[in-house]
């Protein structure tokens, strides 16, 4: 079944963004940054609490296995977009250190944390993923990772997105799935959708969650899927440009 549900985060009381939505730089920038907030959102200032909070099991496991992938597929050079606090990359970069790692994020704050902390990353990016440029195309042993950011865009933007990529040469697309909605999906979400309408405090608007066949098509609209993964716990499509439905660069 292909369906696409708004998705929503709760939040501790006052821990969450003030406009009561994660779809929008401002409320990133607050979560980044925000004294005592959730510890999920929060990017630590100093290189010492940073390194403490990627020593997490789950991101390990899934570097572990993007590692196998990449070395599989003779990857030099990682562009990963959208990275959030980098936790992922970091352990990506102990298991392959001689990898050419690139990050890029929207907020500034997390864009400026980055620089300050991960210091085995080559170069850290402020890219919005919705922009039409994508600039690192047509080298075949780069990689662009997208792991944990379709929540962010409606079927619209994200169709978009996967555009722009096509239309830029890019010729490895690794994406992870935040996750998938299912039929229990829907209802937990009518549940926190009344509680977001009736302002209930700690409730916030997180985007959106697809059923793995509306994601697949997605992918599909400008891409050939040629493997799918399990990336630690979720799933990844590794993609190839299907050449037969490239756009143009007139996007």
């Amino acid at each position: 079944m292909k369906f696409t549900i708004k998705h929503f985060f709760r939040f501790k009381p006052g821990s969450g963004p003030s406009d009561r939505s994660l779809m929008n730089i401002g409320s990133w920038d607050e979560l980044r940054s925000k004294p005592g907030g959730n510890e999920s959102f929060v990017f630590p200032e100093n290189r010492g609490a940073w390194l403490r909070m990627c020593a997490n099991s789950a991101v390990e496991l899934a570097a572990a296995d993007l590692a196998r992938v990449l070395d599989r597929e003779k990857i030099r050079r990682v562009v990963s977009v959208g990275v959030g606090r980098g936790c992922l990359e970091f352990n990506l970069s102990k298991r392959l250190p001689e990898m050419e790692l690139v990050c890029t994020e929207y907020s500034r704050v997390a864009v400026e944390r980055l620089r300050h902390v991960f210091d085995e990353c080559k170069a850290v990016h402020e890219f919005d993923i919705r922009s039409r440029d994508w600039p690192w195309g047509r080298d075949p042993h780069t990689l662009v990772l997208l792991y944990r950011v379709d929540t962010e865009f409606d079927d619209v933007i994200m169709t978009r997105v996967m555009e722009a990529i096509s239309a830029s040469g890019i010729q490895n697309v690794l994406v992870v799935a935040t996750g998938f909605a299912k039929f229990c999906s829907v209802l937990k979400t009518g549940a926190y959708a009344l509680a977001y309408a009736l302002r209930i405090p700690g409730v916030a608007w997180a985007g959106f969650l697809r059923s793995e066949e509306r994601f697949v098509d997605i992918l599909r609209h400008r891409h050939v899927i040629t493997e799918k993964l399990k990336i630690g716990d979720l799933t990844g499509f590794f993609l190839k440009p299907d050449l037969s439905r490239r756009p143009s660069n007139k996007l």
